[in-house]
């Protein structure tokens, strides 16, 4: 594929540096070595472009689909919610109880796809009940979040509604959920 040499509007990226994560991201991991070794080269030695060259090397690790680099790079402090689905769950658990930052792991489990596990589901629900979010973020948080949590959290959504009426969409995505999956169900058929 081709370079394209204009970032996308919107995004505040200078030309080089759009330029250097296309490149970045369009090699093959295999020519890079170790990916813990080459970020803590990178942080020591480039300091201006490593950034630019970790997002390169996160379009690299999701084009190609390689969990080891994914693990490496969101482990590392890189966020790029589309490594997410190729770690397993409890990498990415592990991955998301090392951040301090709310608002990241926001972004991240935006990236995991759904139907999310009990785990997970608790992860984001923590952060719904700690109040760590801003409120408009907490809100979009919680309507997007819906659409994946475990069902399990039906309950304590419909809760944090009773406190704050803006979670509402949240509560009703969930309860639209639970009565499709009564409806399709699957009974144990019975044989004589």
């Amino acid at each position: 594929h081709g370079f394209t040499d204009t970032p996308p509007r919107g995004w505040s990226i200078g030309r080089s540096a759009y330029l250097l994560r296309q490149l970045v991201g369009s090699a093959d991991l295999a020519a890079w070595g170790p990916p813990a070794e080459l970020l803590r080269a990178l942080r020591a030695t480039a300091r201006d472009w490593s950034l630019d060259v970790a997002l390169g090397l996160a379009a690299a690790a999701a084009t190609q689909r390689h969990p080891g680099w994914a693990e490496t790079l969101l482990a590392s402090g890189v966020v790029a919610p589309e490594l997410v689905p190729l770690l397993p769950e409890e990498r990415l658990l592990q991955v998301l109880s090392v951040r301090d930052d709310p608002d990241t792991e926001v972004v991240l489990l935006g990236g995991a796809p759904g139907p999310w596990t009990p785990a997970l589901t608790r992860r984001a629900m923590r952060l719904l009940t700690s109040r760590l979010l801003a409120p408009p973020a907490a809100y979009r948080f919680a309507a997007d979040a819906a659409h994946r949590m475990d069902l399990s959290a039906t309950p304590e959504v419909a809760r944090l509604v009773l406190a704050d009426r803006r979670l509402a969409e949240a509560a009703t995505v969930l309860d639209a959920r639970a009565e499709i999956a009564r409806t399709f169900a699957d009974p144990t058929p019975e044989h004589p």
